[in-house]
């Protein structure tokens, strides 16, 4: 995605025409091959714009959230290597992807187009493990994702996923309350604040698997 594309309002709230007909072949597909349930829907904000936080157990995880959610467009981070195809990266870029390297330095690209994306109005979805966890267990969040929180000041939006993604069985991906970490927002920007906010978010997410929202 170039950067010119972060300021065009409508292109990263709403999704390009590559993003909105995907996620309507993704629905009927997905809803052919597994039994999903959703909960907690009511917490999804509607009039504003925020970052979804999620564990990862499968890779179908962001398309059973992005075809749920309709009036908005996520921008997921991505790792490196599915970048590698030229034309596969470029597939997507216009699905609104972006590219999360191991490489520190690397990063800080992504975190300047994750900042223009939030003030342009759109979503950003993260599964700030790093990788697929597939007992469910929460693990420990990569670097940057406490630091992305720091910086903005957009609702958190905890999302937690479970089930069995074999045909015809139940997913079920609950939504819980948004939070704004007001208090940990105000604070310091060391690696204290940061250790702080990845615990509470950690913890917020493990309490969805319990069926807390």
């Amino acid at each position: 995605m170039k950067d010119r594309d972060l300021v065009r309002g409508n292109y990263t709230v709403k999704g390009s025409w590559l993003y909105k007909f995907g996620r309507s072949v993704a629905w009927i597909l997905c809803h052919f091959l597994y039994n999903i349930v959703y909960e907690g829907l009511e917490n999804v904000p509607r009039d504003t714009n925020y970052i979804m936080l999620s564990n990862h157990i499968n890779a179908w995880d962001p398309i059973l959230i992005a075809i749920k959610v309709r009036d908005r467009a996520f921008h997921f981070l991505a790792k490196e290597s599915l970048f590698a195809n030229p034309f596969f990266a470029k597939v997507l870029r216009k699905v609104h992807m972006l590219k999360v390297a191991r490489d520190g330095g690397s990063n800080l690209s992504t975190m300047r187009k994750s900042l223009g994306v939030l003030r342009a109005g759109g979503t950003i979805g993260i599964f700030p493990e790093g990788h697929r966890v597939y007992t469910g267990k929460m693990e420990n969040f990569q670097s940057g994702i406490a630091m992305l929180v720091m910086n903005t000041d957009v609702p958190l939006l905890p999302v937690y996923i479970q089930g069995d993604y074999g045909f015809r069985k139940t997913v079920r991906v609950r939504f819980g309350k948004t939070l704004m970490l007001k208090d940990l927002r105000a604070l310091p920007k060391d690696s204290v604040t940061m250790g702080r906010i990845d615990e509470r978010l950690l913890n917020v997410v493990e309490h969805l698997a319990v069926g807390e929202h």
